[in-house]
């Protein structure tokens, strides 16, 4: 409870009538972005800039902060260890799928695991293949999954649930002599196979010796030879023991690896300067690129044979494609920054078509068709095809398209255009986008959306539950925006997409009748959450992280504060716009995490990326420093989130990045001294942590699964255990009037652990007043300590109208409410020296 009564009404009242008058003027800012209305005037558009490549990167800067790790540690082969050694574990368990209890610490937590989705609002796939035995479309969504689905895009079904694949950019079905093998070639450093169509899978041996972070594969391709021989173009170990660029072969369809060959005369070149491409249907010599240079690729003698060279020295970022003709001619294409080069003879002779003046939005963004040598593909933000050998091309559809009609319009970003045949030899495409994957069966002149039921492949930051009706739920995905479900009917959820782009941080400060949440570059607020009227404000890209912390004021409904660097800001809407002002306080290092006592509301915690701990107890005047960790240089912890006790003023929780050191700490003096709390935890970021109401249980999402402190254990257990998927949990929300903690994942959409065990009734421990139930409907009542009895109470409607009023009795006082209407109300205590006061919201 804040410690001043004019600190907290003023304000509040103000906020009422300032929110009451911007709603009707409301306009929302546009100097940072445009917004373009859908039919239906719900779902609005965010403006995307030609060239993505900053905001690509900034993104990577966020992702390699957010996993803060000492130098020379690999936080990716850490995570990929613990998720390989959990996904073993799991194929001993009996537990399944099935929607049964699942045990925890030996019985002494039980839930069940439900999966939420979206089913209708696809993310980001990568590339595709179809398997003309069985008539089924293997993709890879960038969730690191591989789905198999009708080609007309029904009956979606994930196979390698429990152990995700990083960096999906080849998946190709092969069948030699009588036998099936699904392979998965990534751009990480690793290839996967199963040969019983994703029951189980392996890793591709022999690719061990790439370990320094710079060592990867670029390009991963299988021949159509009899052997099916696959090629890994990428940097590592040579023949001769030195490090370079290579390539490795497989005479067993990916089950082991050798070095083969390396490119000559480049040294430790650019990866990205190299390409490699063979044709998926019929036998040819595979070619390599580098910059200007074309090689053929002798599959029996581990040699090259040098071809024409591209006219104008072209240097740069290089991507290969082509065309086996029935006659068997070699068409190849590649692209070499933004120039796009042609040879009709295999290589001998180029020839610039054009400078295309775009980058690709992945290295899988340029192909060709199968059956035609003049049509190719390019993807950036948007698709574009050439029907004369890449002389010119043209734009598939803009990207707003998409959201007039979601049917028979491409999303934005392209991944990949696939170029398949069917078993009678017709060609058809499978484009993959940030909104799921497109097929045509006329060269992408026209395109249907085959990820609009069932393909779960929704990348969130966050969600929020509305308290005041659980059906209203609230997501901020990558690239399929806000979204808002307002039916739940106990499956998966269909949200619609309110604006698109990327948002993170959906927090409340009234039960989800108010939201606020960031984008990278503005935060936005929306007075009524079931609208899409707004108020934004535009922060520059100085910002510490890609998508900064944010806070809603547990006191006021109008209220945010936002990480801005060193500062926190204050975010109120005022007139028609959303006012920011910082705090003074400066601290040092980047604002990583914010936090606000439930139990008194003067205590604030801030966490910076310098390891620095800070608390307040007065509001956030005042502050005082602690370092976490034994020394500055020995802490390498990202603090991703606080988490002060429900029940124990003083007690805080901190996690964050975890692979130097433990990933959650935990202080029972309000942060003056913090001890590692992370036994059972793997070495990986914990993004979030909350609890239930006594604090029995705290869940936590991690970068590899669910986790659950358990209090009578004084451990943290693995919550998924084979049911919940292997994906990057980002966030969680705890509902506590569903037992529920509802987990997001960046991939596999969104899940809800609901809790069976019986909950014990907190006792709290400090606040001042509770009031309970809140929400009311009939009656509330109010229990005080450190009020007399005599003391008087005062209820007031958002307008600041007095209500009711009356006398403290001894014990719990309660105050009829069946006859006031539904929504938000204050409650004033007081005696001869002191007040205190309380938000209610009354619902029928």
């Amino acid at each position: 409870m804040k410690s001043s009564f004019l600190r907290y009404c003023i304000p509040f009242f103000l906020g009422i009538s300032i929110l009451i008058s911007g709603l009707l003027v409301l306009k929302p800012s546009t100097e940072f972005h445009q917004f373009l209305p859908q039919s239906g005037g719900k779902t609005r558009l965010l403006g995307k800039d030609e060239n993505e490549s900053e905001e690509h990167r900034r993104r990577q800067i966020w992702i390699e902060q957010i996993h803060k790790a000492a130098p020379g540690t690999d936080w990716r082969a850490m995570d990929r260890k613990a998720r390989w050694k959990k996904y073993r574990e799991y194929q001993t368990l009996s537990v399944s799928k099935s929607g049964g209890p699942i045990s925890i610490a030996g019985g002494a937590l039980t839930g069940v695991w439900t999966e939420k989705g979206s089913g209708n609002l696809a993310g980001r796939t990568h590339t595709a293949d179809y398997d003309t035995s069985n008539g089924k479309i293997y993709l890879g969504s960038d969730g690191g999954n591989i789905w198999r689905g009708s080609i007309t895009g029904s009956g979606w079904e994930v196979l390698n649930d429990f152990v995700k694949f990083e960096s999906i950019e080849l998946v190709r079905v092969i069948h030699r002599g009588g036998l099936k093998r699904i392979l998965v070639g990534t751009s990480d450093r690793y290839i996967y196979y199963s040969d019983d169509d994703g029951e189980t899978w392996e890793t591709s041996t022999g690719l061990a010796t790439m370990s320094a972070w710079y060592e990867r594969i670029e390009r991963v391709q299988v021949c159509d030879d009899a052997d099916a021989t696959v090629l890994v173009l990428l940097r590592g170990q040579t023949p001769g023991g030195a490090n370079g660029v290579q390539l490795y072969k497989s005479a067993d369809r990916g089950t082991t690896f050798t070095p083969y060959l390396a490119i000559p005369n480049v040294g430790n070149g650019d990866l990205n300067q190299f390409d490699l491409w063979a044709p998926q249907y019929g036998m040819t010599t595979p070619f390599v690129v580098h910059n200007d240079k074309a090689y053929s690729i002798n599959l029996t003698d581990s040699s090259l044979t040098p071809l024409g060279v591209l006219p104008g020295i072209p240097q740069g970022y290089t991507m290969l494609t082509g065309h086996l003709a029935n006659n068997g001619l070699v068409y190849l294409y590649a692209y070499v920054n933004q120039q796009i080069f042609r040879s009709n003879n295999g290589g001998s002779d180029w020839t610039l078509m054009t400078d295309l003046g775009k980058d690709p939005f992945f290295k899988t963004s340029f192909s060709c068709s199968v059956n035609t040598p003049d049509l190719l593909y390019f993807g950036d933000i948007e698709c574009y095809r050439s029907v004369n050998g890449g002389s010119t091309f043209t734009k598939v559809n803009d990207w707003p398209d998409y959201y007039q009609d979601i049917v028979s319009k491409l999303h934005a970003d392209i991944p990949s255009v696939n170029s398949l045949r069917k078993a009678d030899g017709s060609e058809f495409q499978l484009i993959n986008t940030d909104g799921g994957t497109f097929i045509s069966y006329n060269n992408a002149v026209q395109v249907a959306n085959i990820s609009m039921n069932g393909l779960n492949v929704s990348q969130y930051y966050s969600s929020l539950t509305a308290r005041y009706d659980t059906n209203v739920v609230f997501l901020g995905a990558q690239d399929q925006g806000f979204q808002r479900a307002e039916i739940d009917n106990g499956g998966l959820l269909m949200p619609e997409q309110v604006v698109s782009g990327d948002y993170g941080h959906i927090v409340s400060g009234n039960d989800g009748y108010s939201i606020f949440m960031v984008y990278p570059g503005f935060a936005i607020f929306y007075p009524d959450a079931t609208t899409t009227s707004d108020y934004t404000w535009d922060f520059d890209g100085s910002n510490t992280f890609w998508i900064p912390p944010l806070l809603a004021d547990p006191d006021y409904d109008d209220i945010a504060y936002m990480a801005n660097g060193t500062r926190i800001t204050k975010l109120q809407p005022s007139g028609n716009v959303l006012g920011a002002e910082n705090l003074p306080a400066v601290f040092q290092g980047g604002i990583s995490a914010i936090a606000i006592s439930p139990l008194n509301h003067d205590y604030w915690y801030v966490y910076t990326d310098s390891g620095r701990f800070y608390r307040s107890v007065d509001g956030g005047v005042t502050w005082s420093s602690f370092l976490i960790g034994n020394s500055p240089s020995g802490n390498y912890l990202y603090g991703a989130c606080i988490y002060p006790s429900k029940i124990n003023l003083g007690e805080v929780w901190i996690c964050g990045s975890g692979y130097s050191n433990p990933p959650v700490y935990f202080s029972s003096n309000n942060g003056a001294a913090f001890t590692a709390r992370s036994s059972g935890l793997p070495s990986t970021l914990v993004f979030k942590m909350a609890g239930t109401p006594g604090d029995e249980f705290i869940f936590a999402s991690t970068e590899i699964g669910p986790y659950v402190f358990v209090k009578s254990e004084n451990a943290w257990f693995d919550l998924g255990v084979g049911v919940a998927p292997d994906q990057n949990y980002w966030s969680l929300d705890y509902i506590e009037s569903m037992k529920t903690a509802r987990f997001v994942t960046y991939g596999r959409g969104a899940w809800d652990f609901r809790v069976q065990t019986p909950l014990a009734t907190p006792v709290v421990s400090s606040p001042e007043m509770l009031v309970y139930p809140n929400p009311a409907d009939a009656y509330c009542s109010i229990q005080t300590k450190n009020f007399i009895q005599g003391a008087i109470y005062q209820l007031y409607d958002i307008s600041g109208k007095l209500m009711q009023n009356g006398v403290l009795q001894n014990g719990a006082t309660q105050i009829p409410t069946a006859a006031l209407s539904s929504g938000t109300y204050l409650l004033v205590v007081s005696n001869t020296s002191k007040r205190t006061a309380e938000k209610i919201v009354i619902r029928h």
